[in-house]
């Protein structure tokens, strides 16, 4: 949630048409939620799944979500602040959360253990962020990888996508992809953050939103229009 009106979330999981409806405030299904249906959806026009790149999506909700204490709006990181994370390696551990399947898939898509499910609760799995130089799949500057812990089969899966990756209490990432989920070795793939603020501001601009706040890693940034 960026702001009272605004969702961050994947390209693919916007890909589909039919009706739309964000929740919030949820760790367990359903409770204290604030709803708002969707009134446009925006996939970032460089969005591609073949190479992966770009993989973003901006909701423009029809009701105001407001904060409390169960919802929060995210702050987002900088490009700055996210290639000096990085090379400092100061988001060794970044997690990431989701209400996704719960189980081991193999690349082909088959589950480990056809007894798994998904979980009603919120789950939280602490990852690696691998540097580019590392992570070679082919990807684009808009695109990077995290892994989870080794011999533990700990990663998103399926119904996770769209979700943040957090360090430091800030969202670098938004969960992509991967190859299965769960498999040792085997790292998954995430959308920089900090390099579309231009995007954002002009979402703004198209869409005729209400004043709103976006706050950059520290910083407080004013995207607004007038209408």
């Amino acid at each position: 949630l960026l702001s009272k009106n605004l969702v961050l979330t994947a390209g693919h999981c916007c890909e589909y048409e039919g009706y739309f409806q964000a929740w919030t405030g949820l760790t367990r299904a359903r409770i204290y939620a604030q709803t708002s249906s969707v009134s446009q959806r925006f996939v970032h026009p460089n969005y591609t799944t073949a190479p992966l790149s770009t993989d973003l999506c901006v909701l423009l909700l029809s009701t105001n979500i407001m904060e409390n204490e169960y919802t929060k709006y995210v702050s987002i990181i900088n490009t700055s602040a996210f290639e000096e994370w990085s090379e400092n390696k100061e988001c060794i551990t970044s997690v990431a959360m989701g209400f996704g399947y719960q189980g081991v898939k193999y690349k082909n898509d088959t589950p480990k253990d056809p007894n798994t499910s998904f979980n009603p609760v919120m789950q939280c799995v602490e990852l690696t962020v691998i540097p580019p130089d590392i992570c070679d799949l082919g990807m684009d500057d808009s695109m990077f990888c995290a892994i989870g812990p080794l011999s533990k089969e700990r990663d998103p899966c399926q119904g996770d996508s769209g979700g943040p990756l957090i360090c430091k209490n800030v969202q670098i990432g938004i969960i992509s992809a991967g190859f299965g989920c769960g498999r040792e070795g085997y790292a998954s793939i995430y959308t920089r953050v900090d390099i579309f603020g231009d995007y954002l501001r002009s979402i703004i601009l198209r869409s005729n939103a209400e004043i709103f706040f976006i706050k950059i890693k520290t910083s407080l940034i004013i995207f607004c229009t007038v209408v």
